[in-house]
């Protein structure tokens, strides 16, 4: 039963490892299509933001992540400027523990995880 339950340190020490290795900006461009007359216009912009995100693995344990932000600001159905930007995050995962994370019946004072799930589900359910 002793050797069943682990202390929340001897856990920790088990866990996987994540760390950045690089985070770089790869492409950005402005674009002014109608500048210097659209700045003449007394409408107020509309703006859409676009968000585009892949991730790919580039090693055993080794993964990039892109993302991908597009902002277009409209006059008067006019494109009044255009930005795009691609950031790559370089990141290692290494996963070192060979055990599952514990389970309830593993878990000593199972009223503690409990109260841990229920704190989970009430932060998930408010955002």
């Amino acid at each position: 039963m002793a050797d069943e339950q682990q202390s929340a340190g001897e856990i920790g020490e088990q866990a996987a490892q994540f760390s950045i290795q690089r985070i770089y900006l790869k492409d950005m461009s402005l674009e002014l299509p109608n500048a210097p007359q659209i700045f003449l216009e007394a409408s107020a912009p509309s703006v859409e933001i676009q968000l585009d995100i892949t991730n790919e693995t580039l090693a055993e344990g080794v993964h990039e992540t892109a993302v991908r932000v597009t902002v277009t600001a409209k006059m008067a159905e006019k494109v009044a400027f255009l930005i795009e930007a691609t950031c790559f995050v370089r990141a290692l995962f290494t996963p070192t523990c060979d055990r599952t994370l514990p389970t309830r019946s593993s878990v000593a004072g199972s009223r503690r995880f409990t109260s841990l799930r229920s704190t989970s589900k009430r932060f998930i359910n408010s955002g």
